[in-house]
């Protein structure tokens, strides 16, 4: 019963559908409707035949009616509403103003590396000139008061109160809860471990004839470095020691003085003296130059800080003279030694801290005075 009951069921939806005049069902053909909607037992005949045709008649011209509305989207011009040539010049802004922003941020970069001066006076400001030239005298002013803030600032100095057995206390207790020993206190006197090294003239007879020269090395514009002591052996290379010598003094024309290191290869020497030139590398000049040829090598390159002669391709000497930040043997065969560091290796390793394997220094190192000690050290 219950299968009878789906079949009519369904066949009850298929003929609705068939005599449906509804667009959804996709009809094309108009189908009138049969039944009245009025009681036929209770109305004439003629009565509910007229109400039944109107109807119909009316579906029938709903059925076939055409909008007289156009219910159709509009059409658009493609290229008026997207403009080519607007885009690819809003596209070119965009990649300038990126281009901009990176230069502006590299030097924003280099202002906070390196520093630089700041204007602070807006010269392109957007206003009258009488408030342009009040707002230029303002920012002036402001940029003095904060000038002066500054030295200020740099002048102050701690007021807190010093108590030595404070000091020692809080030294004590580092002392005891330190892993590794504590040297905050123990400076290396480098001057002392030079001395410890073996002397440059072991095994020969010496005679005390010294001459004791000193030099001040200064970076180029910059920091002083320091100043280095020069004992120069006169027995054993009289006229070599003597030309070093005179060059130190500033009676003596070339010398020394404002000369360039134009050679300082990491923890092996520098050389420098090249007063023909005061500048980089070539051949410098000598105001004994032919006087010198080649000699027996009697002093070793056996410790730290020894001074030498650099002997030229033609076996004769120049003003051109090496210290060493190490002890270099191997330059026997080339140089000769004259004498050696007594003071000063701090300087050694200072500008030791500017050179490079290459032998070209980082930055340029000057010596910026000699002479020579009339006193002996």
């Amino acid at each position: 019963m219950s299968f009878n009951v789906l079949q009519n069921s369904k066949f009850s939806k298929i003929s609705q559908q068939k005599k449906c005049s509804c667009r959804k069902c996709r009809c094309t053909k108009y189908v009138p409707v049969t039944t009245p909607r009025m009681n036929i037992y209770s109305v004439r005949k003629d009565i509910w035949f007229n109400d039944l045709r109107e109807y119909n008649d009316h579906r029938k011209k709903c059925f076939y009616a055409k909008s007289s509305i156009d219910n159709k989207p509009c059409l658009i011009n493609l290229k008026e509403r997207l403009n080519a040539a607007r885009l690819e010049g809003d596209c070119i802004r965009a990649r300038n103003i990126d281009v901009e922003n990176k230069k502006m941020l590299k030097m924003f970069i280099a202002i906070e590396r390196f520093g630089g001066p700041v204007n602070t006076v807006n010269s392109k400001v957007n206003i009258r000139q009488s408030k342009r030239l009040a707002n230029e005298s303002q920012m002036l002013y402001i940029d003095k008061e904060n000038k002066l803030m500054y030295k200020r600032l740099q002048e102050v100095k701690s007021r807190y109160s010093y108590d030595p057995k404070e000091w020692k206390h809080w030294k004590n207790e580092l002392k005891n809860s330190a892993n590794f020993p504590f040297i905050l206190f123990k400076k290396r006197n480098l001057d002392k471990s030079l001395r410890t090294e073996p002397s440059i003239s072991s095994g020969l007879n010496q005679v005390d004839i010294y001459i004791h020269c000193f030099m001040d090395f200064k970076v180029h514009k910059g920091e002083y470095l320091g100043r280095v002591i020069i004992l120069l052996y006169y027995f054993f290379e009289p006229l070599l020691v003597q030309h070093f010598s005179r060059s130190c003094s500033e009676l003596e024309q070339p010398n020394y003085k404002n000369c360039l290191v134009h050679r300082i290869v990491k923890n092996k020497y520098l050389e420098a003296g090249n007063v023909a030139v005061k500048s980089n590398f070539g051949t410098s000049t000598a105001v004994y130059e032919g006087k010198f040829n080649h000699m027996n090598n009697k002093l070793k390159h056996t410790k730290t800080g020894t001074l030498s002669m650099v002997r030229e391709k033609n076996l004769k000497y120049t003003s051109k003279f090496c210290i060493t930040f190490q002890p270099m043997e191997q330059l026997d065969r080339r140089n000769i030694v004259i004498g050696k560091i007594v003071s000063g290796a701090d300087v050694l390793m200072k500008i030791n801290g500017y050179g490079r394997k290459i032998g070209k220094p980082l930055i340029k190192i000057v010596i910026s005075n000699c002479g020579q000690l009339t006193e002996n050290i």
